[in-house]
């Protein structure tokens, strides 16, 4: 891989293709082979996902991580000039993704200089906010052409036709698998449709969240793949005001066939407009669907648990839909979900008797991440997911904004199902000293705690320090030349949260 026409060609498939570990690995022992400390960053960080590490290995693995990047962000950056409101993203020690508010100047600039920089030559992700609505500045179109990006995001509100049809015709979207759009109307979305259609047969994912689609844009993006969207595997139509009758007419048409993830939060779907997703043949390939905030109800998530086309779920986000003990029972009953590693069911109406019966059921067995946050659940609820929940890959519970009391939080400190648990957020539920002991002392494998605005006072919390330093296993031996990182032995001596200022 010395070649340098090599390197070039695996850099693109990086830029392709971010989530490529082999590629990554390939292009790790190339840094490591030309004394650039990113290839340690990619092996350590590879280390951290494949390996079966106890917590305190992993936060030891992290430190070393932070410590190099502290030592050498400041080279990475060097000679860059990016304005102050300018927001990174990261993989690696490379960057990834910039995002920069337009009003703010130096845009051009910027991006003229990640073109030639090296700590760009990953870049792949562009999002330009607040844009003006009639038009987009030619040598703004120029300077994203020059990188090229996979992923564009261009925020307005409104978006004039105009805007679309100038962008349409521009080499800045040439390359481009995704495409997100803000305050997109039905005018709008049909110039993208009809004249974008070299754009779009390239696309793989469209975000035209916060956009005044209304129903007649949904009837447009039901005709989209004769229109050479047809490629699409990610859908996110967030806040976009398409309401039940949007979603009968996409959910009846092919627009829909091949998604991987759909998103339709915040549409007013209620009850009707769950049963038309619930029903829709083209969704077989689904694996993430979110109706956050639809009013979907109990018969609603019923629709969905029964669904013979969504057993491929993965990913189910049905946060404050007005769902109550009977939706709870439903979504237990339901053969068909027991694939979910992710279910989101924060800000409805469970109670004690709801949390009861999913407990019960298999559903919780495959779950990874669970959010329970303000469901109306007491000490009883806690105790029927410890007593009842049988033992599972749960990584992240969160339980915040309910009414646990130290009772709650002593039951879950014995809970099969959190046997590796690594995330855990109890805040404001009324814990106490006891509660928090509890937990503390039976659930090492946590990584962040999350325990704010409890019942905890400082004597309590030294209590809990030192209960910590008893408890806390000690990590296996790093090597001669890998000295123990400075946050290793702070985990020791210091618990894992900081009561003050949790980490979530």
């Amino acid at each position: 891989m010395r070649d340098p026409t090599s390197i070039e060609a695996l850099e693109a498939r990086l830029r392709a293709s971010p989530d490529d570990w082999r590629s990554w690995l390939v292009y790790a022992d190339w840094l490591l082979d030309h004394g650039d400390v990113r290839g340690q960053l990619i092996g350590l960080k590879r280390r951290c996902e494949v390996d079966q590490l106890h917590a305190v290995e992993r936060m030891e693995i992290l430190d070393r991580m932070n410590a190099l990047w502290d030592q050498h962000q400041p080279d990475w950056l060097q000679g860059l000039v990016l304005p102050r409101s300018t927001r990174l993203r990261w993989r690696h020690g490379f960057l990834v993704g910039v995002s920069f508010f337009w009003p703010g100047g130096g845009v051009i600039e910027a991006l003229q200089a990640l073109a030639v920089h090296p700590v760009g030559r990953l870049l792949s992700e562009i999002e330009v906010e607040r844009l003006p609505p009639t038009e987009i500045p030619e040598p703004l179109l120029d300077a994203i052409a020059a990188l090229p990006p996979r992923s564009l995001s261009l925020g307005f509100f409104p978006l004039d036709v105009a805007v679309v049809e100038q962008l349409v015709g521009s080499p800045a979207v040439d390359r481009l698998t995704a495409l997100k759009l803000d305050g997109l109307g039905p005018g709008g979305l049909e110039a993208l449709l009809w004249r974008g259609q070299g754009l779009l047969e390239g696309l793989t994912e469209l975000d035209l969240s916060h956009s005044p689609l209304g129903p007649s844009g949904a009837e447009l993006l039901a005709d989209a793949p004769a229109r050479g969207l047809r490629s699409l595997s990610r859908l996110r139509l967030r806040r976009t005001a398409i309401g039940c009758e949007g979603a009968r007419r996409l959910s009846r048409s092919g627009a829909l066939a091949g998604l991987t993830a759909l998103d339709l939060s915040d549409n007013l779907l209620g009850e009707e407009g769950a049963r038309e997703i619930a029903e829709a043949s083209a969704l077989s390939d689904l694996s993430e669907l979110s109706l956050y905030g639809n009013d979907i109800g109990d018969e609603g998530l019923a629709a969905l648990s029964r669904s013979d086309t969504l057993r491929g779920l993965e990913t189910l986000d049905v946060g404050f839909n007005g769902i109550g003990p009977q939706g709870s029972a439903a979504l237990a009953a339901a053969e068909g979900l027991r694939g979910l590693t992710e279910l989101r069911l924060h800000g409805n109406q469970l109670g004690d008797g709801g949390i009861s019966t999913l407990a019960a059921s298999g559903l919780l067995s495959s779950l990874e991440r669970l959010r329970l946050s303000d469901n109306y659940l007491s000490c009883e609820g806690a105790i029927a997911l410890a007593r009842r929940a049988p033992p599972s890959s749960l990584r992240v519970l969160e339980l915040c904004r309910n009414h646990l009391r130290d009772r709650g939080a002593i039951a879950l400190a014995g809970a099969p199902i959190l046997q590796d648990l690594e995330h855990l957020d109890l805040r404001q539920n009324h814990v106490g000293a006891e509660g928090a002991r509890a937990l503390v002392s039976a659930i090492p494998s946590l990584m962040v705690w999350a325990l704010e605005d409890n019942d905890l006072k400082g004597p309590d919390l030294e209590e809990l320090r030192e209960l910590q330093r008893s408890s806390a296993p000690e990590p296996r031996p790093l090597p001669r030349d890998e000295p123990e990182g400075s946050l290793a032995r702070l985990l020791r001596g210091v618990l894992r949260w900081i009561p003050s200022f949790g980490r979530t």
